[in-house]
């Protein structure tokens, strides 16, 4: 959000997607449905958000239930909130989290390039410019807390994960209608923007000075990273509107695609996955 570049020290706050696109205009779109995601449940998504909204976000969203509540479910955030978390396995989701942003500015640069109007072409190009601001301020906040150099998180490889999300991005930005690829970086924004719910609502009276991740998670949430969750998914359910029912067809599915690759951006630094073979054959 455009606000935040007055305030870098809190860029971190929307990770990947949400800080890394305007927010429109100045009253944020509140009304759209996807305001409401995981208002419901203890223990993350809720059953019928969505009821009776018509709308791609919401539809897809819904379909996506699944998924999200395993999300919700994975150790990885269970023990983070808890505060019991290894911080050698959220060390290495901070650097994947710094890698896949910088090659997410990719994605909405070339969503920038292609885009239908001047006016998304601006806003996407804006939003590519501050992902790499947010990647900086990643590492300033956080990445140096825990001892990694800019060095370091320069030269990490890409998790399994985190490979297969970006190139899912590409490829589908290369290679699809631009409805498509505007969905498939949907769910970077509503499904962080779950999860940051979720997680403040865990701490409803503040999070305790001991809490060995106090700081991360008091960067989740705020009215600027609802917003451009909400206009994000405006854009989408506008396209998805004009759209032809195959073109839709194929936007829920790279929607689905995406949140999936959500999951195991999550899951993948608690599981430890790794490339079967090194680079140079090592197994």
């Amino acid at each position: 959000a455009s606000s935040r570049l007055a305030r870098l020290d809190t860029m971190t706050k929307a990770k990947r997607g949400s800080d890394c696109l305007e927010n429109g205009d100045e009253n944020g779109h509140q009304d759209a449905k996807v305001a409401k995601v995981g208002s419901n449940g203890e223990n993350g998504a809720g059953e019928g958000n969505f009821e009776g909204d018509l709308r791609f976000t919401s539809l897809a969203m819904e379909k996506a239930a699944g998924l999200r509540q395993r999300i919700f479910e994975l150790p990885f955030l269970q023990e983070l909130v808890k505060g019991t978390l290894s911080k050698d396995i959220f060390k290495t989701y901070l650097i994947q989290d710094a890698l896949y942003l910088r090659e997410y500015s990719k994605v909405l640069a070339l969503l920038a390039a292609k885009a239908p109007t001047p006016e998304l072409t601006m806003q996407m190009a804006s939003s590519a410019n501050k992902c790499l601001i947010v990647e900086g301020s990643l590492h300033h906040k956080f990445l140096d807390s825990f001892g990694v150099t800019a060095e370091e998180a320069k030269e990490a490889e890409g998790s399994l994960a985190c490979h297969a999300y970006i190139s899912f991005l590409l490829s589908t930005g290369h290679g699809k209608a631009y409805e498509v690829a505007f969905a498939s970086v949907l769910p970077c924004f509503t499904i962080y923007n779950e999860v940051g719910k979720w997680i403040k609502g865990k701490f409803p009276d503040g999070v305790d000075d001991s809490h060995p991740f106090k700081d991360w998670i008091e960067t989740y949430g705020g009215e600027d990273f609802e917003k451009a969750t909400n206009k994000t998914a405006e854009i989408a359910d506008s396209f998805a509107e004009k759209a032809s029912p195959a073109v839709r067809r194929e936007m829920e599915t790279a929607f689905l695609q995406a949140v999936r690759l959500e999951w195991m951006f999550w899951d993948s630094p608690y599981t430890g996955q790794s490339w079967p073979v090194s680079l140079d054959g090592t197994l």
